[in-house]
């Protein structure tokens, strides 16, 4: 806290995907996160595949990085 308000920061995870490496293994391992349109159903992977994981299988999703990027917002509060 300032006398002019609060600042915070939290780490938000940035997922990259290299879409055609994801959809070779997706389609490879016949699961089920490919939409008919072949776009891949990110918010699906993210959860089933925590920090970029097959968790069934302990190996990493090939074509996924996943970066920690700080996060800082300042509020104002008060009249200025």
């Amino acid at each position: 806290s300032t006398p002019y308000g609060k600042v915070t920061s939290r780490k938000i995870k940035k997922w990259t995907y290299d879409e055609e490496v994801v959809k070779a293994y997706v389609k490879d391992e016949e699961l089920p996160f490919i939409r008919i349109k072949e776009e891949l159903d990110k918010a699906a992977i993210k959860k089933t595949f925590k920090d970029g994981i097959n968790t069934e299988t302990g190996e990493y999703i090939p074509g996924i990085t996943i970066e920690e990027i700080d996060s800082i917002t300042v509020k104002v509060e008060g009249g200025v």
